[in-house]
């Protein structure tokens, strides 16, 4: 899922370490979106490797957040988590979304001569009709009755 918004808070750092005793670092990112009711939204950077991911964002850069939402249940609670694991620069559309088409047309260029074909004027040249067959080759006559080859 892709989230485009604009950064307003960079928290620090946080670490700790895992009921099995490995080390955990983590950081979060205040973003809001854009439009006529703006949201804010916490992102979470886990690991060592987003958390890189997320150390060139600055205060006021609009970026496309690429996100995964996740929901776990402690202790009969619910608790949701935006995580981030990929980030690309926003870059805004144009103004005038139909400005390629707005430019002007290019110069027409120089008119060509039709040439009409040879035959142009002449008259229509058609197939020959085919001969006429022979009477008696074709000749189709029903079973009389009593020849008839029916099973029933």
């Amino acid at each position: 899922m892709e989230l485009q918004a604009k950064v307003i808070q960079l928290l620090p750092v946080q670490s700790g370490t895992s009921k099995s005793g490995s080390a955990w670092q983590k950081r979060e990112v205040i973003v809001e979106t854009s439009g006529q009711y703006p949201k804010k939204v916490a992102l979470t950077f886990f690991g060592d490797k987003f958390i890189q991911l997320a150390a060139p964002l600055s205060i006021g850069e609009t970026c496309a957040f690429h996100i995964d939402i996740e929901s776990n249940e402690y202790n009969g609670r619910w608790f949701t988590q935006v995580k981030c694991f990929k980030i690309t620069p926003f870059t805004p559309e144009p103004a005038d979304p139909y400005a390629q088409y707005n430019q002007p047309a290019a110069p027409p260029q120089q008119a060509q001569t039709y040439t009409p074909p040879a035959s142009y004027g002449q008259p229509p040249q058609y197939a020959q009709p085919a001969p006429p067959q022979q009477p008696g080759l074709f000749s189709p006559q029903p079973p009389s009755s009593d020849e008839e080859d029916l099973p029933f």
